[in-house]
């Protein structure tokens, strides 16, 4: 999918895929929210230069149970999640801004995340979240304006901060229930 505008009430796009210059709004003007994710990406799928609006959705980009996908150049606007890793999911996040979410990024049971030159602000809870024995590594990114936890890990996570920028949060880094950070 290229250079293509999409809106749908429920997910604009569900698979394995490529979408690249494209901008892909899931919006229906209802309340509460419509469908599970604006993106459901399966294996192999790679999101690069896009704008995603998850304006009805619960989640912008979620991979799906298992799956390895890459996001880059591309803003994530709104849901509960901006980016949103399922059981096993592996995510490779490059130059992009995610905002105006719940969590930034969430990555849960066994999944890992990896995010580089990127900017996560503006979070009405957290910036990022990892839990469930899931594994983050995070470079040279900043985190700020978020209303409570730019990073938060627990329940036997970790994360590994380099060269990143965490500032104007309540908090910077939480971690809590047997989880590790390496700053």
């Amino acid at each position: 999918v290229t250079d293509c505008n999409i809106t749908s009430a429920l997910a604009a796009f569900t698979g394995s895929g490529y979408l690249r210059s494209s901008e892909i709004r899931s919006q229906s003007g209802q309340d509460p929210p419509q469908c599970e994710a604006a993106l459901c990406l399966a294996d192999g799928s790679k999101v690069e230069n896009c704008k995603v609006f998850a304006l009805s959705a619960k989640l912008g980009v979620q991979g799906l149970q298992g799956c390895r996908f890459w996001v880059c150049d591309s803003a994530i606007v709104g849901g509960i999640a901006g980016v949103y890793l399922r059981t096993d999911a592996q995510v490779l996040v490059e130059r992009c801004r995610i905002s105006q979410s719940q969590m930034g990024v969430s990555a849960r049971d066994h999944s890992r995340l990896e995010v580089r030159d990127s900017n996560i602000t503006g979070n009405s809870i957290c910036g990022m979240v990892l839990c469930g024995s899931s594994r983050g590594w995070v470079h040279h990114t900043t985190l700020q304006q978020n209303k409570q936890d730019a990073v938060a890990v627990f329940d036997q996570a970790h994360v590994t901060l380099r060269g990143c920028t965490l500032e104007d949060n309540m908090r910077g880094l939480e971690v809590g229930g047997d989880s590790t950070a390496v700053v």
